[in-house]
Formats: structure tokens, sequence, C-alpha cells
């Protein structure tokens, strides 16, 4: 995925946003522990990796790249899409 300058900082919030939101992100995984649901070993990871990630595009589209799955990335490209269109108007 190529990201221009004004994207980037539109991905990050997102990002951040859905590790924010959403425990199961990027992965949809669940552990159940003792009949509870908790976090699984992939969000960790991805977690780790994107705070790890450099602040460059080419380093924010390769973490993309590597931990989103397709439906993840299409809803990256739409928040993108919106975006773009209401700073058109």
């Amino acid at each position: 995925m190529d990201l221009s300058k004004p994207q980037k900082t539109v991905v990050i919030n997102w990002i951040d946003k859905q590790f924010e939101s959403s425990s199961l992100f990027p992965c949809d995984c669940v552990v159940k522990t003792d009949g509870s649901s908790c976090i699984c070993g992939s969000h960790i990871k991805a977690y780790k990796a994107w705070k790890k990630t450099p602040n460059h595009r080419s380093h924010i589209s390769a973490w993309i790249n590597d931990w989103l799955s397709d439906e993840k990335r299409q809803s990256l490209l739409a928040k993108l899409k919106a975006h773009e269109t209401l700073i058109e108007r």
C-alpha cells in the first residue's frame, strides 16, 4: 500500500484508534481462558511491531502489508477515501 504524505497522518491515527478501541485488532482472534476472553499473542506482536515502526511511509506501508487482512485494508482505504472527500469540499 503506497501512502502519500497527507495520508500518512490519517493512517497513523486510524491504526492507533483501532488498537485503542478493539482488543481484537488486527487479528480478530480470541483466546479463551477459564471461560473469559482475552487478547491473543498475535495482537500483542502486532501492537509491539506497530509501536516500533518508524514514522516513515515505507515502514508504515510494510506494517500494513504484514499485519492487516484484506478486510482491514479495505476499511482503511474507505477511511482514506472519506477523508479525501472531506478535504475536497
